[in-house]
């Protein structure tokens, strides 16, 4: 794809990159722009972990999850609901 237009026109929402050592990102033009930590050494202040993304009918919804975090409890019950629909 040359341009965000493209990817618009299929319907793209979202576009995710990873192995930044930290977390990183925006919107531009309604197409979001998401890059995820590495799960080993960190350059920022962000810990740890993974995102977690939950693609629906109507929508991309995302979190970063530290591992404490899912160690302690897991991912976010909003998203462990829309998993299991």
């Amino acid at each position: 794809m040359q341009n965000k237009g493209q990817w618009l026109a299929l319907g793209v929402k979202a576009v995710f990159s990873g192995h930044y050592h930290r977390n990183a990102g925006g919107c531009h033009g309604g197409l979001d722009m998401v890059v995820s930590s590495a799960i080993g050494c960190q350059l920022g202040d962000d810990t740890h972990g993974v995102r977690v993304v939950v693609v629906t009918a109507d929508d991309v919804i995302h979190r970063y999850h530290s591992l404490e975090q899912l160690r302690a409890g897991g991912m976010d019950e909003d998203l462990r609901k829309l998993l299991q629909a």
